[in-house]
């Protein structure tokens, strides 16, 4: 298994280890506020335990290029993942900022829930600019044969093919 390096320099791959990295940070907040307990906080760490995972999977699949042997369309699952997890991550920033009782270190769980749906929301509209680029999802084998097939009307105006996301040394297989 060759690791994919050009990938974790992209903006994607930067975006994942944040998000986690921010989760990771939230999980140690709640868990260290010995007065925030009950509902709110199981929700709140629930979810950053979550999308924790989420995100280190998707970063850990494409570093590794396991993300081209999936058989499904796993694209749209990472799109339909980041738009449930930017909807989630807005809530428990609400939900942290209402229970808080002016506790700084909830106060600062609700700014990083709302720093990291921002992360989330940009990783959904990065995902959705590359779908619509490329017109497919960017690890399948078959989309440099597609790019070629292009007609000189959907060309890009530099006059040369658009050029196929297996172009790009992030996502070599």
């Amino acid at each position: 298994m060759k690791v994919n390096v050009p990938y974790a320099k992209t903006i994607p791959g930067i975006f994942k280890l944040v998000e986690a990295l921010l989760n990771i940070t939230i999980i140690v907040l709640v868990t260290f506020t010995d007065s925030y307990r009950g509902a709110p906080a199981g929700c709140i760490l629930f979810v950053s335990v979550v999308t924790m995972l989420t995100s280190a999977f998707f970063y850990i699949t494409h570093l590794t290029n396991l993300i081209s042997k999936f058989l499904c369309r796993v694209f749209i699952v990472e799109f339909v993942v980041f738009a449930i997890i930017t909807l989630v991550q807005t809530v428990c920033m609400v939900l942290s900022a209402a229970t808080s009782e002016f506790r700084p270190t909830i106060i600062a769980v609700a700014v990083i829930h709302g720093v990291n749906s921002v992360l989330y929301c940009t990783d959904f509209f990065f995902l959705l600019a590359i779908y619509e680029v490329f017109e497919r999802w960017w690890n399948n084998p078959n989309l440099a044969k597609h790019q070629a097939n292009i007609s000189n009307d959907r060309q890009l105006e530099s006059g040369s093919c658009a050029r196929s996301a297996q172009d790009n040394p992030a996502y070599e297989q």
